[in-house]
């Protein structure tokens, strides 16, 4: 079994950085005006929404193991058999994936007679595309 974490892009990072400055300032000025019993529910509300946008910095990764490939993100898991792969190609799609960074793998692969797609961004690129080919 080989695990691959996703690469982040540094922008993504910015972002969630700034969002998370934002609201720990927004817990900060909210404490200074409130009670401690008024802005408890402020805290948590916060807290929560600090913890769900870095998830996906935490929980986006890519397993092979026996010949599947199993992605996850956050709570959405997608299982892939590495015999249905018919083409990988790397692309710099803005969609939506489970991919934190722009320089993405575009995986064709045939489930149920049709073919689909998915976009992945390993960091490790060519470490995973031999793990695939094993």
């Amino acid at each position: 079994m080989k695990k691959f974490n996703s690469k982040v892009d540094w922008w993504i990072l910015l972002i969630l950085m700034i969002v998370t400055v934002f609201l720990v300032n927004q817990i900060i000025a909210s404490s200074a005006s409130y009670s401690l019993n008024e802005n408890i529910p402020y805290m948590i509300l916060y807290s929560f929404f600090i913890f769900f946008i870095w998830m996906p910095v935490f929980n986006t990764n890519y397993t092979i193991d026996k010949g599947k490939l199993v992605i996850k993100c956050v709570f959405i898991k997608w299982v892939i058999d590495i015999n249905s792969i018919n083409r990988i190609e790397e692309t710099i799609n803005p969609f939506s994936a489970p991919a934190l960074s722009l320089h993405r793998l575009k995986i064709y692969y045939i489930k149920n007679d049709e073919i689909k797609t998915i976009l992945i961004s390993p960091r490790h690129k060519e470490s995973f595309l031999k793990s695939l080919q094993i």
